[in-house]
């Protein structure tokens, strides 16, 4: 009871989970561009799906979101973080959808 409390020793970290990652550098004909990736990934049965991005703007993951959602079907639900691109999406695609004629859908 009067013991000292105990220190949980851990491990390092492996390098690759340290070290930040930027963009993939692509070669498009004679110049290199950066791409980025996004990964979706399902909470309950965690499932993978890998897409590129062209940049980290907002209309840049609209398209990613697009083009996943047209190969796996509609979601129930989407979380992510609290990015400038993430709020512009929502932001975006909530204007989009109250723009939408309820009556003729």
């Amino acid at each position: 009871m009067r013991r000292p409390l105990q220190i949980q020793k851990m491990t390092d970290l492996p390098v690759d989970r340290i070290e930040p990652s930027g963009p993939f550098l692509i070669k498009e004909k004679r110049c290199e561009v950066k791409r980025y990736g996004v990964i979706f990934t399902c909470m309950a049965s965690r499932g993978v799906h890998l897409e590129t991005a062209n940049s980290l703007s907002t209309s840049s993951f609209i398209n990613t979101l697009s083009r996943f959602l047209n190969r796996r079907g509609p979601v129930r639900q989407l979380r992510c973080d609290r990015g400038k691109n993430f709020i512009g999406a929502k932001n975006e695609l909530k204007a989009a959808l109250e723009e939408l004629d309820q009556d003729r859908v």
